[in-house]
C-alpha cells in the first residue's frame, strides 16, 4: 500500500508541476492557481487524496523519490505535452521562488521570512484537507481561497517574521 501512495503522489506532483508551467505569470498567482488545482483533486478523489496525506504524515523521513520513466508519464498524462521531460520536484520548489519572486515584485514585504511563509503554506495545504475530507470535501476549495486571504494578510502585517 505504501509503495503505490508514494507512486500516486509522484504522479500527482509531476501534474501539478505540468500545470504550474502552463500558468503564465510568477508569484501569489501560481500558488493560489496550485491551491485550486490541488483542492479540485482532493473532492474528486477525498478518500485517496486522505490516504495520501495519512501516509506523508507518518513518514518520518522524506520518502524515497521514484523516477518515472518515460512510457509511465505518457501512459497517466497523454494529452500533457512535454510532460515526460518534466522533473518531479516537491511542492516546495514551486512555491518557494514564486513567494521568492513576490517579495522581489512588492506583492509581499522585503521583510518576509521565507521560511515561516513555507511552514504556514504547508499548513494550509494538508492542514485545510485534514480537517474537511471527511465532513466536507467541498468547501474544500473555498476554506483554501479563506485561509490563504489571512494568510497573505497576516504576511503583510508582520512580514512573516520570525515568531
Amino acid at each position: 500500500k505504501s509503495d503505490l501512495l508514494n507512486y500516486y503522489i509522484h504522479l500527482w506532483i509531476l501534474e501539478m508541476g505540468w500545470h504550474t508551467r502552463q500558468i503564465n505569470e510568477q508569484g501569489l498567482v501560481v500558488i493560489d492557481a496550485m491551491f485550486e488545482r490541488a483542492a479540485r483533486r482532493f473532492q474528486q478523489h477525498p478518500g485517496l487524496m486522505g490516504e495520501a496525506i495519512a501516509y506523508q504524515a507518518s513518514q518520518r523521513e522524506k520518502p524515497e523519490t521514484i523516477e518515472l520513466t518515460i512510457a509511465e508519464r505518457l501512459l497517466a498524462f497523454p494529452d500533457k505535452k512535454g510532460i515526460e521531460t518534466l522533473p518531479i520536484t516537491g511542492l516546495d520548489a514551486v512555491w518557494e521562488p514564486n513567494v521568492q519572486y513576490a517579495i522581489e515584485q512588492g506583492d509581499l514585504p522585503g521583510n518576509t521570512h521565507l521560511p515561516t511563509v513555507m511552514v504556514g503554506l504547508v499548513s494550509v495545504f494538508y492542514g485545510v484537507p485534514m480537517t474537511l475530507l471527511v465532513s466536507n470535501p467541498g468547501a474544500i476549495a473555498t476554506m483554501y481561497r479563506h485561509q490563504l486571504t489571512i494568510f497573505w494578510a497576516g504576511i503583510m502585517q508582520t512580514g512573516g517574521s520570525r515568531a
